[in-house]
């Protein structure tokens, strides 16, 4: 009887890339995240929205007397479409046959990474272009994100101003947030919390500024109101202005800016037997978007 040789090792399996993609998680930043909060999931092209109006104050009524109806008031109708980002690379035949986890194990961090960067800088643009109305960066109204001539049913308000950063500067911006107005032209205050973004080169004095026991730049003991008003400070490498800031409403829901998510991240592969190589593509759509105003209050610093 002849004799067999039998390995004593089972073969090395060929797994795909999409089995290694969920092996690498690096711990990628997710400021994005913060800057971004709200999120919602379609498989739409495209969604219609709109901004929801208000009520008026309800008038006192004689007994027996007809009760009117009122107008509610839509604000305005925009489109939200979610873009494609990819990447791809190629890999000779010769080299996915003999080192193929040697390849993946280089590629996929870095692809993954340029994925998670892609994201915080499309979170970190809605800040960058706040005072932007070009392409998508504009509000549903047609102007900037901030702005001095947002409408409302009755005239014109503000969520923009030009202070430097500082306790007053502070002060004065959380005031105008408790002051802001419905569409309707009724008070929808914003009392906070709020989330304070701004550059980095600016966070440790924004960090002496609320998170000091008394008031800042003082050299009394009285409390430090303002930094109690403040749950998140947030700061992002992708922030370009660098005197720039900002204070978001930390309600999810009382604040503007959003994220729309059509799908994940999708792997494709493909063998081109014309050049002998093996293909990939790594792409996922999203996008992140202004749906008002209201529970942001922006300054450019530059007062």
């Amino acid at each position: 009887m002849a004799a067999r040789v039998i390995a004593d090792s089972p073969a090395l399996a060929r797994v795909g890339l999409e089995d290694i993609w969920g092996q690498y998680n690096d711990e990628e930043t997710t400021i994005w995240k913060d800057i971004c909060p709200a999120s919602f999931s379609t498989l739409q092209s495209f969604i219609e929205m709109q901004q929801d109006g208000d009520f008026g104050m309800a008038p006192a009524v004689d007994e027996a007397n007809p009760i009117g109806d009122d107008d509610f008031f839509v604000g305005n109708d925009f489109k939200v479409t979610p873009f494609k980002r990819g990447l791809g690379f190629s890999i000779g035949s010769e080299a996915h046959e003999s080192d193929m986890y040697g390849q993946f194990a280089k590629v996929v961090p870095k692809l993954k990474r340029a994925f998670a960067q892609t994201r915080e800088q499309a979170g970190a643009d809605q800040i960058n272009y706040a005072t932007s109305a070009s392409g998508v960066h504009a509000n549903p109204d047609g102007l900037a994100l901030a702005s001095t001539a947002h409408t409302y049913d009755g005239g014109t308000t503000s969520n923009l101003m030009t202070q430097a950063f500082g306790p007053t500067a502070l002060e004065n911006m959380a005031q105008n947030l408790m002051n802001q107005i419905s569409h309707r032209g009724l008070p929808a205050s914003e009392m906070g919390p709020y989330d304070l973004m701004l550059n980095i080169s600016q966070a440790f004095l924004a960090e002496r500024t609320l998170f000091s026991e008394g008031q800042a730049n003082t050299a009394n003991n009285d409390v430090n109101r303002i930094g109690k008003r403040m749950r998140k400070l947030i700061t992002s490498p992708y922030f370009t202005n660098t005197t720039f800031f900002a204070l978001n409403s930390a309600n999810t829901k009382r604040q503007p800016l959003c994220v729309c998510e059509r799908r994940g991240i999708r792997v494709k592969y493909k063998e081109d037997i014309d050049i002998d190589v093996y293909k990939w593509r790594v792409t996922e759509m999203y996008c992140m978007f202004a749906r008002g105003f209201r529970g942001l209050y922006y300054s450019t610093g530059a007062g």
